[in-house]
């Protein structure tokens, strides 16, 4: 009995000795511009709160606070410490960094340079502006505006330049190599968005921690300009249609490479192929051939007649209602499904694949590009990398995998172990009322948000949880780092 009090004791002393390490300071200020001046700390989140009072959380009994009028500084003496910060969300805050002024609110970061340069980042967009203007979206899609009104797109489908006053497109780059190109460089993009953060507050929280972080937006300048391609040049066009009665038809695959597929269920009694051939010359053309095999198995070829095809082949298909699709391959390309049926495998490369609308199965592998899926009625399974995954209205997940991009799923059923994972990047789960699983979740630089759900919490703290749903059953295992977790109650 005595030994067992004296570790209750020790146990006592020793949470005590650790909370007495944390201190909290408030600091009140009138002006609506605030400096900041940190040294020798880490911040390991940030806040924006109603009123006048800055609140700061560190781990360093010792840290030191110095407070002017418009003026808060924080050091350790010793060691690195970690804070967190609650900021009045009505202030702008300023801080001195290497090349510039870095200024920031509730709404974003702007930083200016010493060589005249803006930065803007809210999570969602960074705009650069010099003499030209870039602006980088969320999915990686860039948009450049140089000093002369003349605006070059950067997406998936390739490089589009327009001039300011012109509706219609002046030059485009949309085959094989403009896709290829735009793929490098989006990549690049959504590289350097994931680093930053995807709220104004991870943003906020980066900048503050890393002086170097704008290597990676450099980087992905870099890579721009390294792939600016030739917005000149011209393609050549072939095309090819074909039908086919439905009733002579149980079962369609294709195979494709350097282009889009799209495929649109229809209430025709016909199955309606139309495919354009573009290259760079007459010669490239000659390069593609399109093979069509079997009867109640059709299979689509795009053969490619030497070892490098400089060519893109898009497919548009509208698909009768008693055809289902079988496996459908691509590269280098997008493919876009809707209002079909089938026991599918959807893969591609460099591409996104949207599936939506699907009666049975859906196996969907990519990778540089989202995955989409909606209203699929069989299991589905999504594996993607650099890119994010999106599952709303499906019963029955399998996997959802990627990495440096968000996951946001809609958990009707756990029917079977459920893998959800990616790395720089947060995951949201919805989950039905109905659901019933145990749930493992654990990310790292990040924490796990609970949004108004019960749970039956068998193990927790900010960054780990084991938990079961309801009355438990099959394993909802999620994984993330440098991001949080997220899990709500439909």
């Amino acid at each position: 009995m005595k030994k067992s009090m004296i570790i209750v004791l020790v146990l006592i002393a020793f949470t005590l000795s650790l909370s007495a390490k944390n201190k909290t300071e408030s600091f009140k200020f009138k002006q609506e511009l605030v400096e900041l001046s940190l040294s020798n700390v880490k911040v390991e989140s940030v806040s924006f709160v109603s009123g006048n009072e800055i609140e700061v959380k560190c781990n360093d009994e010792d840290a030191i606070f110095n407070q002017d009028k418009h003026y808060l500084g924080i050091s350790s003496p010793r060691k690195k410490a970690k804070i967190w910060l609650k900021l009045p969300e009505n202030k702008k805050y300023h801080v001195t960094i290497e090349d510039g002024n870095f200024y920031f609110d509730k709404e974003g970061i702007t930083l200016l340079s010493n060589d005249s340069q803006q930065i803007f980042s809210d999570g969602k967009i960074l705009r650069i502006t010099d003499e030209e203007e870039v602006i980088v979206y969320e999915n990686g899609d860039i948009k450049i505006t140089d000093s002369d009104g003349k605006i070059v797109t950067i997406s998936e489908d390739g490089f589009i330049t327009q001039n300011a006053d012109i509706d219609d497109d002046d030059d485009e780059l949309t085959g094989f190599w403009g896709k290829m190109l735009a793929a490098v460089v989006r990549v690049a993009a959504r590289t350097a968005m994931n680093a930053l953060g995807d709220s104004p507050e991870e943003v906020i929280k980066t900048c503050l921690n890393e002086r170097n972080w704008r290597v990676g937006v450099n980087d992905m300048m870099n890579t721009v300009e390294q792939n600016a391609p030739d917005f000149g040049r011209k393609d050549n066009f072939r095309e090819v249609e074909r039908s086919f009665p439905a009733a002579d038809i149980d079962n369609l695959s294709l195979d494709n490479f350097n282009g889009n597929i799209s495929i649109e269920g229809t209430d025709g009694d016909q199955l309606e192929v139309k495919i354009v051939v573009s290259a760079n010359s007459e010669e490239d053309l000659d390069n593609v051939e399109i093979e069509f095999t079997g009867k109640r198995h059709l299979k689509i070829h795009s053969k490619a007649l030497t070892t490098e095809p400089n060519c893109a082949i898009e497919y548009e298909i509208k698909l009768p209602g008693n055809i289902a699709l079988n496996k459908i391959v691509n590269s280098n390309g997008k493919i876009t499904l809707s209002d079909c049926m089938g026991e599918g495998e959807f893969l591609t490369s460099n591409g996104s694949i949207k599936v939506k609308d699907f009666k049975g199965n859906a196996d969907i592998l990519t990778n540089n590009g989202s995955i989409e899926a909606e209203n699929v009625s069989g299991m589905v399974s999504a594996r993607t990398s650099n890119a994010r995954i999106e599952i709303d209205d499906c019963p029955d997940i399998r996997k959802a995998i990627t990495s440096n991009g968000k996951i946001i799923l809609e958990i009707k059923n756990v029917l079977e172990d459920l893998d959800v994972s990616t790395s720089n990047a947060d995951i949201t789960l919805i989950l039905s009322k109905s659901v019933n699983c145990d749930i493992q979740a654990r990310t790292s630089n990040g924490k796990i948000n609970l949004q108004d759900i019960k749970l039956d919490i068998i193990n927790s703290s900010r960054n780990y949880l084991k938990a079961k749903y309801n009355d438990g059953g099959k394993l909802l295992d999620v994984e993330t780092s440098n991001a949080s977790i997220k899990i709500y109650n439909q």
